[in-house]
């Protein structure tokens, strides 16, 4: 295996490990969401925690929207 490959190996590893955290941080959050009624937000994690290949531009817009309004709060 070249080092350059096993670079690009270690990027995309790295990246579904953050995708996989990210997930992850977002089911709880949805369970939160479900124990607490607040509809909104369940609806907002929902759409973010859709699979990319189904819609992906929507799955991304709302991650990054639920990042502004994470930080927001």
């Amino acid at each position: 295996m070249s080092k350059e490959h096993l670079t690009n190996s270690q990027v995309e590893l790295k990246k579904t490990l953050e995708e996989e955290e990210l997930k992850a941080e977002l089911r709880q959050q949805l369970e939160q969401a479900v124990a607490s009624g607040d509809y909104s937000q369940q609806l907002r994690l929902w759409r973010a925690l859709l699979p990319y290949e189904k819609r992906p531009g929507l799955a991304l817009t709302e991650i990054k929207e639920l990042k502004k309004h994470l930080s927001s709060s």
